[in-house]
């Protein structure tokens, strides 16, 4: 056997193993990209790199010898895989977010939603939209939709229908006596108070009664709603689409106590007191209100952290119209989730963090080439425009205009390992790009996957894979030096390449450069051949 330390820790392991190895018997995580435990060590990513003696050393392949003395997380090592992060940054051109997902308040994940949708899967896209906002049908009606105006397609012809296609799928989810409710976390026994019932209000008390605090929303309305009831019409927003949502909020265990007006009918230190949280969340306030005009206005000095919506005073939370007014609903709606999450943090911690901003990898502009071959996967527009939101639509219709979606954004960014080091690592993902990026290319002649080589790290994984598997022809590597990238031999197609391993590849790929054309849901995986019928099969 021979004897090491990791991190300061004593072990004895076999001899041949390796540092990655050796380390994992010890629950200590080693970031890799280019290692799978079946395959040889290509060690071509370096991101698993350690210190040993003040030498780097890529642990997936050195292998341990006696006396070692290995460290894992110093602040060279740190660094080291920053720099590595950075450097493959440097050749990456992928864009994570689309700009319709960027531009909208909530974050909504748009092109998941619309692949969704196209597979005519509504189930799974009304919890892709709950994921982010809670009041997807009102929104259908009211939203102002910026992402509509940052939507790509508008350099062709007009914006995807993004608005219109998130109402059906809502619409579609309320006509059913079991409309989804997203699973709630268990019971934290703590207590919410939402002064407010607007759309703020709503919001907040949805995804903190998902957190499993218990919620109750104080108004001085017969009705909540805010403005949505009280200042819309009819025919912007129709009344029993309202009543429907709030009525599914209801239903998950939030409590609406109507005709109590703050600082009149109860007090709000009262509230506070009661309370393990309060989030104040009223409409714009009049001069002649003391409900809580003077407290706003900074009277009892309340400060409010923009990024977290937490005040000055512990539990006390603001957002909403008194402290950003005129902004749009589905701004606010937004900032009710990301209130419920300061709120969770708060009660589950005692304390509140600002999320930092996710990496973004972006390819700006595209040129003329390029967004033809975006293009090439959208269908037409058709001759319906369909942006009188007064009107609805058939599923059937809606499945049709969600083929109009680029997809600009990357089909695997919340699985991408390359992202998720960049976070970790605090990386600077423009630090090393050239002042002219590569030309965006984008292999489509397989059925099931999409292959974009400017993401490819040239791990290897996938031309492992294929050998493995007994491919016919599989992924090589060709070219030599700098120019080398991985592609199936004699200029054959994709599709010719990746005959019976194409969902392996894409599912060990660290970057999703090999990424699967459809989403996975509860019975498989399912794909959209383009031009052809659609094909499922088990995951």
């Amino acid at each position: 056997m021979i004897n090491l330390r990791i991190d300061k820790q004593k072990l004895a392991v076999e001899p041949g193993t390796t540092i990655l190895q050796a380390a994992q018997s010890l629950d200590i995580s080693i970031p890799t990209m280019c290692h799978l435990p079946e395959f040889h060590n290509t060690t071509s990513c370096m991101i698993c790199t350690v210190q040993c003696g003040g030498k780097m050393l890529p642990a997936c392949s050195t292998r341990v010898s006696e006396g070692m003395e290995i460290e894992t997380r110093t602040a060279e090592v740190i660094d080291f895989r920053k720099t590595t992060v950075e450097l493959l940054f440097g050749e990456h051109v992928g864009e994570c977010v689309a700009p319709c997902e960027l531009a909208c308040p909530a974050h909504l994940q748009i092109p998941l939603m619309m692949r969704q949708i196209e597979t005519n899967d509504m189930a799974a896209a009304i919890k892709t939209i709950k994921q982010d906002i809670a009041l997807p049908a009102v929104l259908g009606y009211i939203c102002s939709a910026p992402c509509e105006n940052a939507c790509r397609r508008n350099l062709v012809d007009q914006a995807a229908n993004i608005c219109m296609l998130k109402r059906t799928v809502a619409l579609d989810d309320l006509s059913h006596e079991d409309s989804y409710k997203p699973p709630r976390q268990a019971p934290t026994g703590k207590r919410v108070a939402i002064i407010g019932a607007g759309p703020t209000g709503l919001a907040a008390a949805f995804y903190s009664q998902l957190a499993g605090h218990d919620c109750s929303i104080i108004d001085d309305h017969e009705a909540p709603g805010g403005m949505l009831r009280y200042a819309m019409s009819e025919s912007e927003l129709p009344r029993a689409v309202l009543d429907s949502e709030i009525e599914l909020i209801t239903r998950m265990g939030v409590t609406f106590i109507p005709n109590q007006r703050v600082g009149e009918d109860v007090a709000l230190e009262e509230i506070i007191e009661s309370y393990d949280a309060v989030v104040v969340s009223v409409g714009k306030l009049d001069e002649n209100e003391q409900v809580l005009t003077g407290l706003l206005a900074g009277k009892r000095g309340l400060k409010i952290n923009p990024k977290t919506f937490e005040t000055n005073l512990p539990g006390v939370f603001a957002g909403g119209d008194c402290v950003h007014p005129r902004q749009s609903t589905v701004r606010s709606v937004a900032d009710g989730k990301s209130m419920a999450n300061s709120i969770d943090d708060y009660l589950s911690h005692g304390s509140v963090t600002a999320r930092p901003a996710r990496v973004r990898s972006k390819l700006g502009k595209l040129g003329i080439s390029e967004l033809e071959a975006f293009l090439s996967i959208a269908a037409p527009q058709g001759e319906h425009e369909y942006k009188d939101l007064s009107t609805s639509i058939s599923n059937h219709e809606a499945v049709e205009l969600s083929g109009a979606c680029m997809q600009c954004g990357c089909h695997s960014a919340e699985y991408c390992q390359l992202r998720a080091l960049a976070d970790e690592y605090d990386a600077d993902d423009q630090k090393y790009k050239p002042e002219q990026r590569p030309e965006v290319v984008r292999n489509y002649t397989h059925p099931n996957v999409i292959y974009e080589p400017g993401k490819c790290i040239k791990c290897g994984l996938c031309v492992k894979i294929t050998k493995a598997r007994g491919e016919n022809l599989g992924l090589t590597f060709i070219g030599r030096g700098f120019e080398v990238e991985v592609g199936v031999p004699f200029n054959k197609t994709l599709a010719d390449g990746l005959t019976e391993t194409a969902q392996e590849c894409a599912s060990v790929c660290p970057t999703g450069a090999i990424a699967m054309k459809a989403q996975l849901n509860s019975s498989g995986f399912k794909f959209t051949d383009l031009g052809s019928e659609t094909q499922s099969c088990v995951d």
